[in-house]
């Protein structure tokens, strides 16, 4: 009996997609967000912070000298606290969001307080020797396109990936697989996933019937979603669906 594995094409990986595999097995294929766009949302977030300080400018001087040291306060704040703030609690800012961006963790997690505070406060290396040149020329040589801060931080800019295409797949018990799964052997089973409801109940029984590697029950099609719900989203999936015999490795 042939494997799996032997039974889908190899493919090579695009150099911007970092591939991570999380203790649970699930491979999470991350899509690393180059310089290109990474400046235009950094220029986003740039003009969006001069509107807020030209804003709280002419206020802040009618209080005279108490205005002014608040206004001086407020500028530290802008271009400290103000990424730091958006990415910590939303994982992007507002420039990200415009641009499709998000940052998070190498391990694919959503960012945390300090992890956010340190990307963003050595962003003042990467300006280094001038215009952000030393943090370009790392970004470019690094193969995670990661600046001084990233690497510090842990941290990787991604394209964010729509909601609709993260919860594509029906949703139902999910089961941990009874053996461990290679990458394409993981995107075989979401692919199927994601293509049940577009194929005849006849089409579908006859693909879920040819994995018996996989599945080994009477029921395939319900063991292949099943599967799928675990690699897309991990065992929390199976806390989520009072999943008890996930825990085991069985189907």
């Amino acid at each position: 009996m042939t494997t799996l594995s032997e039974q889908v094409a190899p493919n090579t990986p695009l150099d911007t997609v970092f591939t991570h595999e999380t203790p649970e097995g699930v491979a999470l294929r991350l899509e690393l967000a180059g310089p290109v766009a990474r400046g235009l949302a950094w220029l986003c977030d740039l003009f969006l912070r001069q509107i807020l300080c030209l804003l709280c400018f002419v206020p802040c001087l009618l209080w005279g000298g108490a205005g002014l040291g608040l206004y001086l306060i407020f500028l530290f704040a802008i271009e400290w606290l103000y990424p730091a703030l958006f990415e910590a609690l939303w994982g992007r800012t507002p420039g990200k969001r415009w641009l499709g961006l998000e940052v998070v963790r190498e391990d694919g997690a959503p960012l945390d307080w300090t992890a956010a505070l340190i990307r963003n406060l050595l962003r003042a290396a990467d300006f280094l020797p001038l215009g952000n040149a030393l943090g370009l020329a790392v970004m470019l040589a690094h193969p995670r396109l990661q600046r001084l801060g990233d690497i510090a931080a842990g941290t990787l800019v991604i394209y964010r990936q729509a909601e609709s295409e993260r919860e594509r797949i029906p949703e139902v018990q999910a089961l941990a697989p009874r053996l461990p799964l290679k990458v394409a052997e993981q995107q075989l089973v979401l692919d199927f996933c994601a293509r049940r409801e577009q194929m005849s109940a006849e089409r579908a029984a006859e693909l879920a019937r040819r994995v018996p590697l996989l599945t080994g029950t009477n029921q395939p099609e319900n063991a292949l979603l099943g599967l799928g719900n675990w690699f897309l989203r991990g065992s929390a999936a199976a806390r989520k669906t009072g999943d008890r015999s996930g825990a085991s490795g069985k189907i």
